[in-house]
């Protein structure tokens, strides 16, 4: 009988597949995919751990020498907009500029 390494790691299944054979062998299948990716030939990950750098080095994935696909690729942009920027609320912006004129008092007589 194969374990779950050999059951997860030679075909292509998708994440529904992997949770199942998880939950079967009462084993976490994250954590089976992650020791599965250096060895791999295909991986695929959602946009936001592909165009992160720190998230790709703290799962192993080096993009060097390897061919990316992107798969619906009108949503990249959108993706990177939402990666690279954040929301900030008044008092953060409040808070922001009053410790930036703090600073400039003291530093920049």
């Amino acid at each position: 009988m194969l374990d779950f390494k050999d059951a997860t790691g030679s075909t292509i299944i998708d994440i529904e597949e992997l949770a199942k054979e998880g939950r079967r062998r009462c084993t976490c299948p994250y954590y089976r995919a992650r020791a599965s990716i250096n060895g791999a030939q295909v991986v695929a990950l959602p946009y936001n751990t592909l165009l992160s750098r720190s998230a790709r080095q703290a799962m192993g994935i080096s993009l060097t020498g390897n061919v990316v696909i992107i798969d619906k690729a009108h949503n990249l942009v959108n993706t990177i907009l939402s990666i690279h920027s954040t929301a900030l609320d008044w008092r953060a912006m409040r808070a922001l500029l009053e410790t930036g004129q703090m600073y400039f008092s003291k530093y920049w007589r």
